[in-house]
């Protein structure tokens, strides 16, 4: 890379070249040139140097040869290990290449290398697609990895997402179940409460069972319910304006406890008791006796009347009298 931006850039004169050398070296190479003074002359000198020193190829071609013989061995169904193995592998061998060898025609021995380092299943599904007569070659060999490494890598990322899909149902699930907990547990705290605990005389039962609560007549229930604060529906104190209970009155219906039904008397009306009157004049019944006393006929008669009260209870009333003839 140097080289193709620097060294043969004739745009850029010998001095400019000695800066950006020093500026793209580090540790030891950098210290063989350090002493040298930033100089046109000493540009040349300073590359000689370093490529008398580090170009040699042998070295480079039999460090290549052993960074391919220790390469890591790749991990059963990893495709980080089987992706950083192709990549290494791929690096010497462009490297080697560049050095005018051609790794690609060592053929059976390179390949032997290459299997030695791979897992049992990815070295299966290679002898399953390699020719069974015949020695495959290098190239087929590192295109195998690629695709497999990609294979893995698409399994992996489909068993993220469906670990992610399962935590976040778990989660949700755990929020459910942590919320339904707590309001039972509120609810049982609440229904505890009030079972222990009577609002009218403070003893350990509900006030529907309180006998000096139900030994108060309607009126007087009704009353002691408003001094209380107790909703008339559910006979218990709650925030909420208006009242979830559906339990409403047996007798009427309506939105109050049974305990506060209030029995309201109906008003008397004179034309239903006129009504009544002749209804019952009609079915009056008037029996006669006649019976000889001192030889004199007397005539008894008995009426038999209905009367009905302002509380509409009626009530049989019987009179009688008699007139001598």
């Amino acid at each position: 890379m140097f080289m193709a931006i620097v060294h043969t850039n004739d745009k850029i004169t010998p001095i400019q070249k000695f800066f950006h050398l020093r500026a793209s070296l580090s540790d030891e190479p950098a210290s063989c040139i350090k002493n040298l003074e930033a100089t046109a002359n000493n540009y040349e000198y300073a590359w000689k140097t370093l490529i008398s020193r580090y170009r040699n190829e042998k070295l480079l071609i039999q460090s290549h040869v052993k960074g391919i013989c220790e390469l890591s061995d790749v991990k059963e169904n990893s495709s980080s290990s089987l992706r950083q193995f192709s990549d290494a592998l791929r690096g010497h061998m462009s490297a080697l290449e560049a050095l005018k060898q051609q790794p690609s025609n060592w053929g059976p021995l390179l390949t032997h290398i290459i299997c030695t380092k791979l897992d049992a299943i990815t070295l299966s599904e290679w002898e399953m697609k390699s020719p069974k007569n015949e020695i495959s070659k290098v190239e087929d060999l590192v295109l195998f990895l690629d695709a497999r490494s990609q294979v893995l890598e698409a399994i992996e990322s489909s068993k993220n997402i469906s670990k992610i899909v399962d935590l976040g149902y778990e989660n949700k699930n755990e929020n459910r179940k942590n919320k339904f907990g707590k309001n039972n547990n509120i609810t049982t705290s609440l229904v505890s409460t009030s079972e222990i605990k009577c609002y009218a005389c403070d003893l350990s039962h509900t006030i529907y069972k309180c006998p000096s609560f139900l030994s108060l007549t309607v009126a007087e229930r009704i009353k002691r319910v408003n001094v209380l604060g107790l909703c008339k529906v559910c006979l218990r104190k709650h925030e909420v304006k208006r009242c979830l209970s559906q339990n409403n009155c047996y007798k009427c219906h309506k939105a109050h406890n049974t305990l506060l039904h209030l029995i309201m008397p109906q008003k008397y009306n004179a034309k239903n008791s006129d009504e009544a009157s002749n209804k019952q004049a009609a079915n009056t019944s008037t029996s006669a006796h006649a019976f000889s006393v001192d030889n004199e006929n007397v005539l008894l008669s008995t009426a038999v009347v209905r009367a009905i009260g302002k509380c509409t209870i009626s009530v049989l009333c019987g009179s009688s009298g008699g007139s001598r003839a």
